[in-house]
């Protein structure tokens, strides 16, 4: 519990109140059910009020294409969403942040964000006074209802917001998982389609072959750019026989790789 009190102290010192939305499965034959007992234990010994643990168990309400009850969700996180508020230069200020969460952070989170952020997006539009009240009020009741967004401008906001945010989504998960993010048609278009199934489906078996296979050698790399790179006793013993004989490449004045004669 340590790592995870020090981590909450940083987001409430950088953010004020932290509610942790888990989306973790809770179903009893799920092999995700251990995290989320073992996060929600962790939670219920925290006695900070500015902390406020809040599960959801995404796959068993809005799975198998039951996307249609996505504003269950925002209705879970509707008070907390209240009492934050949102951002705006000079008129408001935000009093806290989701911190969301699945198994890897990737596809259940990003779609689990974009509809959370699209409402608070609404919401800051309306105190800038650039859509009316009815306006915001007929947005979210279209959007509840799973029906198309009720004027022009709000069809061409949705469509871009979607369109970014599931740029953003593929761009984090092509670092992370050397995928797309999965239920990608989703976040894009708001509906689960045909052609998004198979494109999961493929990037699915893609993942299981680079977690397999690649994934070490892809961590390396990148602990090596963050200068956290450790090298095994045996590796130390063969650089340094290496160095000795002159056999590993150095970089020369022009900048070029040079391999040395023994």
């Amino acid at each position: 519990s340590q790592p995870l009190m020090k981590h909450l102290k940083a987001l409430e010192q950088q953010y004020g109140n932290v509610t942790l939305l888990s989306l973790i499965e809770l179903k009893e034959t799920s092999h995700e059910k251990a995290i989320s007992l073992a996060f929600g234990k962790v939670m219920g010994e925290v006695s900070n009020p500015t902390y406020h643990y809040l599960p959801f168990d995404f796959h068993a309400v809005c799975g198998k294409l039951a996307f249609r009850n996505l504003p269950k969700l925002v209705k879970e996180c509707q008070e907390d969403l209240t009492k934050f508020g949102f951002f705006v230069s000079n008129l408001k200020s935000q009093e806290g942040v989701f911190r969301v969460n699945c198994v890897d952070c990737l596809d259940r989170t990003n779609v689990a964000q974009s509809v959370l952020a699209f409402r608070v997006a609404l919401c800051q539009l309306q105190t800038m006074q650039l859509i009316s009240d009815d306006d915001c009020k007929a947005c979210f009741s279209s959007i509840d209802e799973e029906q198309q967004m009720p004027f022009q401008w709000s069809q061409h906001l949705d469509k871009k917001f979607k369109s970014i945010w599931a740029d953003h989504g593929d761009a984090l998960s092509l670092q992370y998982a050397g995928t797309q993010a999965l239920k990608g048609d989703l976040t894009r278009t708001g509906k689960r389609t045909v052609g998004g199934l198979l494109q999961d489906g493929m990037s699915s078996l893609k993942r299981f072959a680079q977690n397999n296979f690649a994934d070490v050698h892809r961590q390396q790399v990148i602990d090596s750019f963050q200068g956290v790179c450790t090298v095994s006793s045996d590796e130390k013993g063969i650089s340094a026989a290496s160095a000795a004989e002159g056999s590993l490449p150095v970089s020369s004045s022009r900048g070029e790789t040079e391999y040395p004669d023994k």
